[in-house]
């Protein structure tokens, strides 16, 4: 993330971090994230749109209580995978 000319690696959302922000329509998490903690988008009415970038390697390891607690009703939650090639699924013997 870029915030006002400076670079961020994006590792955790505290707890609470966007709590109550009813303007927020839709968040894209990296794949550095590696916790959400509780409560961290909870009453966040107009969020509609939570996409989670987890193409291996992904580092998201724990998501808290009531971390989505009152969301959008009919909220969309997408998990952005990376295509596995066709020959990695093969075993040779």
């Amino acid at each position: 993330m870029t915030f006002k000319g400076y670079k961020y690696t994006v590792t955790a959302i505290a707890d609470g971090a966007f709590t109550g922000c009813t303007g927020l329509k839709s968040i894209k998490l990296p794949k550095t994230t590696d916790a959400i903690d509780g409560r961290a988008f909870a009453g966040c009415i107009s969020l509609d749109t939570v996409t989670i970038q987890s193409a291996p390697p992904t580092n998201l390891k724990t998501v808290g209580a009531d971390a989505f607690e009152d969301i959008s009703t009919g909220a969309t939650f997408k998990i952005s995978a990376k295509k596995a090639d066709h020959k990695d699924m093969i075993s040779s013997s």
